[in-house]
């Protein structure tokens, strides 16, 4: 069995994270069209999530996106430029973007962050099991009711699953 998720899941999401982010740039009404589908926290590179927050906070307070040199000197000043790839990255982003996708762009980027945290979670609730600290029953209660909180979870109120199963199993630990 391979434990790990295939590499083009990866390159999918930077392909994905990197077309929203120029959609942003390039249209900012669609930050708000997105905020229902999806957070910063459900990209898988932490550090342009950290840049679709910073737009959409730059977004609400009015400033304009699309002046790309204002745009840069923000992300240099929160310290996230660098870290995304510099002026390039946000000039190509831009580039490469079709503002009209923004929500597809937005709605695949958190299917495949559900798909990153079911995995971490069964990794580890698997390893868990393994290791006796659950006992199947306990572990699959929880892990219904972890599923399901995040099948329903607001857009902006997401945790992470991995996060909902390790409260659970750590309650199951404490109650024995």
């Amino acid at each position: 069995m391979n434990n790990e998720l295939p590499a083009e899941h990866f390159a999918e999401a930077a392909e994905l994270e990197r077309a929203l982010i120029g959609a942003c740039i390039l249209a900012p009404s669609q930050l708000d069209l997105i905020s229902d589908i999806g957070s910063p926290v459900c990209f898988h590179d932490v550090d342009l999530g950290a840049a679709l927050g910073l737009l959409a906070d730059l977004h609400n307070a009015g400033k304009p996106l699309g002046d790309t040199v204002l745009l840069v000197a923000e992300l240099r000043k929160a310290g996230i430029l660098d870290r995304i790839g510099g002026k390039a990255y946000v000039a190509s982003a831009a580039i490469q973007a079709l503002a009209h996708n923004a929500t597809w762009y937005a709605a695949q980027i958190r299917e495949l962050w559900q798909r990153r945290e079911l995995y971490a979670a069964f990794t580890t609730g698997a390893h868990l099991l393994a290791q006796g600290h659950s006992s199947a029953a306990e572990f699959a209660e929880r892990t219904e009711a972890g599923l399901q909180a995040a099948q329903f979870s607001e857009a902006n109120d997401v945790e992470t699953l991995d996060s909902v199963l390790g409260k659970a199993i750590a309650e199951v630990s404490a109650a024995k």
